[in-house]
């Protein structure tokens, strides 16, 4: 019966010293991980955008009207953030 009672009590959690400093942290890796993803999906808005305007010119046109404006911008400000200066 004691052997049930040790089973279900609670263990000892063992932490490691450099997880436990880097809870919470963003590191560089994670920054270059999100700026990929956040790059994919505007080519992949763009590359649809380009697809209804071959499909149905007409309103494919006013779509990628949009994107000519709003995704190169964008795009700019992700990869100035993350590729900014590091010496200042």
């Amino acid at each position: 019966m004691d052997n049930k009672a040790d089973f279900y009590q609670a263990k000892e959690l063992v932490i490691n010293a450099t997880e436990e400093n880097n809870v919470g942290s963003i590191t560089e890796l994670d920054k270059l991980l999100a700026a990929k993803q956040i790059l994919c999906g505007i080519a992949f808005i763009y590359i649809f955008t380009v697809f209804a305007f071959l499909i149905y010119p007409a309103s494919g046109g006013v779509l990628l009207e949009i994107c000519k404006t709003v995704l190169p911008p964008l795009a700019t400000l992700i990869i100035a953030f993350y590729f900014k200066d590091k010496a200042s």
